[in-house]
């Protein structure tokens, strides 16, 4: 009877010991995750964003917005290219350039990595410096910024450049000047027809010389 007892009430404890180990490692994983996640919530910031997500700018906290005023049309994404980076773009802009950047997160991929390629093989030690002539959204101007490369970027539309600053602003580079402007022989303005291109209006920008 004694042997019983003994038997019945060891079970008992090992029940109860179990019992109270499970409910221990739950609530460890739960505190963990609970930690996890408030950890996520006090990131404020870009760089949260992993390679191939973006933000809208309705989703944006208000420290987020105000880093990058006074643009409201704005999507920033992270770019599936190698090494990534931030990468500022229109929300609401409809022309090819803009939306593939926007959905894919990458630009003209055979020409990046020859780009790449190049970047990786050409500019080495004094040869250091690119230059972008028609900068549009600014793609390969932050791929050579992203490899540690000195740029110096030509574009006439306003719109670009105020885009493209905003991305140099959010990764932290210095090495890049942009350059408002088209280049020619002399100085004059461009008369530029967009109705075949994308935003279907008729632009004047003004030419510098050089």
């Amino acid at each position: 009877m004694d042997t019983r007892r003994a038997g019945l009430l060891l079970i008992l404890l090992c029940g109860s010991s179990l019992v109270v180990w499970n409910l221990r490692t739950i609530d460890s994983s739960v505190g963990q995750d609970h930690f996890g996640q408030l950890a996520s919530r006090s990131k404020d910031g870009f760089d949260k964003l992993a390679p191939g997500q973006s933000m809208a700018y309705e989703s944006m906290s208000s420290a987020m917005k105000k880093m990058l005023e006074p643009l409201t049309d704005v999507v920033v994404l992270r770019t599936w290219a190698a090494p990534n980076w931030l990468h500022v773009v229109s929300g609401s802009g409809k022309d090819r350039a803009t939306r593939e950047l926007r959905t894919r997160k990458l630009r003209e991929c055979p020409l990046t990595l020859l780009m790449q390629w190049v970047l990786d093989e050409g500019c080495v030690e004094h040869h250091s410096m690119v230059i972008d002539i028609g900068m549009n959204l600014g793609w390969f101007t932050a791929l050579a910024a992203a490899n540690g490369l000195q740029v110096v970027a030509f574009e006439p539309s306003p719109a670009r450049i105020q885009y493209m600053a905003k991305t140099l602003e959010l990764n932290g580079w210095t090495s890049v000047q942009l350059r408002q402007g088209a280049l020619a022989n002399e100085v004059g303005q461009l008369f530029v027809d967009e109705a075949r291109w994308w935003e279907k209006r008729r632009d004047v920008w003004s030419r510098d010389g050089g």
